[in-house]
């Protein structure tokens, strides 16, 4: 792990830089906040045996690497199951970063 972690600046950044990514970090752990109670509640019912994670995507038929997507994080437990390749597709986030490879 890096000596500047933990909120304390990396080599060559200022307090004015600091706090602008620290500030940008804080938005972004507020909006996934409704995203980690929604993956965390899939995980559980998967463990607890009130979800089932199915054998092929709902989008292609493909039985690769399922991930729960969900359309809506307020309904945790409503998720369509699909293939990592048909998921980012729906992501646009991931699109420019993961379907290039």
């Amino acid at each position: 792990m890096p000596s500047w972690w933990k909120g304390k600046a990396p080599p060559g950044e200022s307090a004015e830089q600091t706090a602008r990514r620290l500030s940008i970090q804080q938005k972004h752990r507020a909006a996934d906040r409704k995203k980690r109670r929604a993956h965390g509640a899939v995980a559980r019912a998967i463990r607890q045996g009130k979800l089932s994670r199915p054998s092929l995507c709902e989008e292609c038929g493909s039985p690769n690497q399922l991930e729960a997507h969900h359309d809506d994080y307020a309904q945790p437990l409503q998720v369509i199951w699909l293939c990592k390749f048909c998921h980012a597709k729906r992501l646009p986030h991931y699109k420019s970063t993961w379907l290039k490879q």
